[in-house]
């Protein structure tokens, strides 16, 4: 039966000696013990060709290690498993072992022959010991072997460890049978979180088993390890092959210079509101926000957005945003320079103290962090004040679209014609998988039309876009954006009346006087052209 079972754990680490032995009646179960040993064997015999020679060269240096340590134990008791194998790596320290084999062999050979019956009653005290430990450790995984052996007298606490022993055999006799089910569970668990990180490791290199195994409660993450196994291959799926995109003008570098910041306070906005309009729905931030690619889905957190905003026929008056946009009047004199900076830290997360505050003289720049304060309170009203909720996408339009990237898809999949009903949320999740592996196609026109919209606000998405098709028309799209993009470089300029009438339009409550000088006629240039920036950056945000 040890025989057996040995054989049996080099195939499956996941048994144990308890799964097949009862301590009460001191009796084998060798019918269960060779069955699950012939199962054994046959699934190493249909595992991979090209796995075998490994696989058989690891398992005969376990084998070798083993019979190796036992003989070092035999003639050192103070030596443990842990001194030469590594759980981490899975690997035997055999250079190590040998090399303290050889050394006690010579020592027990040079050790005087009356010594021989004590060192042999001591070694099978020791050897007993080590068997105990073996037993209490499978029963109760809370020991160790500090608790029973003392590393300076060399000696083993027998009575402790058979005491302890059988206290741990009453509770496992005592425990529910249903306790199996779950040993075997762990097992299949251990085995595919195995498979799961040895495939992640090929996709990504990078990772390590600790980032997924915790040691001290022997469990594993699958969660987290199954949702970066599915990111990898997503990342791994080579884009799809589209023509080159044109070049893009100034425009383009505008939009790619837009504060990420920004964006992201815009997108946790957005997700608080559709979380308030409809908490039921256990909307998250992981839905929308991406981590390995650190992006947000914005057109997805959009179109849900307006779903539930038009289904919970919610519209902020005008006398809301009036009354919103008067308590943002400038206010100076309420509060120390600490406050004001804690306002505008909130409005715009890119101020940093350092900006205001000169440590040397520990003096603030009050003048300048007002006119700051005053700016961002403008502009953060301006792009609070509600905007027209977006008209709700037709599942058939959201369809059409998916069918474009991907022709095969068939209605059926996601409209029942019994009920009449569409599976919106899996036509939503599909689409932005399909939007994710095509970066090229859609997801590139709906930069465009961003682009634009924000260049000249009254062109619409149904100017390019047919429903009927699911098809854009870039051609028209990219030739819009190009001559709107060329319209807005020639209106560029280093005037600083130009500037200042650009920025009057984006932020109404400009005045000259917070960029010109009346004593010295001088024009503060770069603060101006700074909020200009900042502000056609709030605009390409909120568009």
């Amino acid at each position: 039966a040890e025989k057996l079972l040995a054989e049996l754990t080099q195939l499956d680490p996941g048994v144990s000696r308890s799964d097949y032995f009862d301590d009460e009646s001191n009796s084998w179960d060798i019918e269960g013990l060779e069955h699950d040993l012939e199962l054994s064997r046959k699934q190493a015999a249909a595992a991979p060709s090209a796995a075998q020679p490994a696989k058989a060269e690891a398992s005969q240096g376990a084998e070798r290690a083993e019979k190796l340590l036992a003989e070092l134990t035999q003639l050192d008791p103070a030596v443990s498993r842990g001194d030469y194998f590594d759980d981490e790596s899975n690997t035997w320290d055999i250079e190590g072992l040998e090399h303290d084999l050889e050394l006690s062999r010579k020592q027990a050979a040079a050790a005087p022959s009356a010594a021989q019956p004590a060192k042999t009653e001591a070694s099978q005290g020791a050897e007993r010991g080590e068997q105990l430990l073996a037993e209490l450790t499978q029963l109760d995984t809370g020991v160790s072997r500090g608790d029973y052996f003392d590393d300076e007298s060399n000696s083993w606490d027998i009575e402790g460890l058979e005491h302890d022993l059988e206290l741990s055999r009453k509770a496992a006799a005592a425990a529910p049978p249903a306790a199996q089910p779950a040993k075997a569970e762990t097992s299949q668990g251990l085995e595919k979180a195995e498979k799961i990180l040895a495939e992640l490791m090929q996709l990504d290199p990078g990772v390590s088993r600790g980032d997924y195994f915790d040691e001290d409660s022997n469990s594993w993450d699958i969660e987290g390890l199954e949702h970066d196994l599915e990111l990898s291959r997503k990342a791994a799926v080579p884009p799809a092959v589209t023509a080159p995109a044109p070049p893009q003008p100034a425009a383009a570098s505008l939009r790619g210079a837009a504060s990420s910041s920004t964006d992201a306070a815009k997108a946790e906005e957005m997700l608080a509101e559709l979380i308030r309009l409809d908490p039921l729905a256990g909307a998250s931030k992981g839905d929308y926000f991406d981590q390995a690619s650190q992006e947000w889905d914005m057109e997805g957190l959009a179109q849900d957005l307006a779903l539930s905003r038009e289904h919970a026929g919610t519209a902020a008056p005008a006398q809301e945003t009036a009354a919103r946009t008067e308590s943002l009047e400038p206010q100076t004199g309420s509060g120390g320079p600490e406050e004001l900076f804690a306002e505008l830290a909130q409005l715009d997360p890119r101020a940093s103290r350092e900006d205001y505050f000169d440590e040397a003289s520990q003096q603030w720049d009050i003048e300048g962090l007002e006119h700051d304060l005053q700016i961002s309170r403008r502009e953060n009203a301006a792009d609070s004040a509600p905007l027209p909720a977006p008209a709700a996408v037709a599942p058939e339009q959201l369809f059409a679209k998916l069918q474009g990237l991907v022709p095969e898809t068939g209605k059926e999949d996601y409209f029942d014609e019994a009920s009449g009903e569409w599976d919106l949320e899996g036509l939503r999740d599909d689409l932005s998988l399909a939007e994710k592996k095509a970066p090229q196609t859609g997801a590139s026109a709906d930069d465009m039309l961003a682009q634009l919209s924000a260049l000249d606000p009254r062109v619409s998405q149904a100017d390019y876009f047919d429903t009927a098709t699911g098809e854009w028309d870039l051609d028209g799209l990219q030739e819009d954006l190009l001559l709107a993009q060329s319209s807005a470089t020639d209106s560029r300029g280093t005037d600083p009346e130009t500037l200042l009438a650009q920025l009057s339009e984006l932020s109404p409550g400009t005045s000259k006087e917070d960029y010109f000088d009346e004593g010295t006629s001088q024009w503060d240039l770069e603060g101006l052209q700074e909020d200009l920036r900042l502000s056609k950056e709030r605009q390409l945000s909120a568009a």
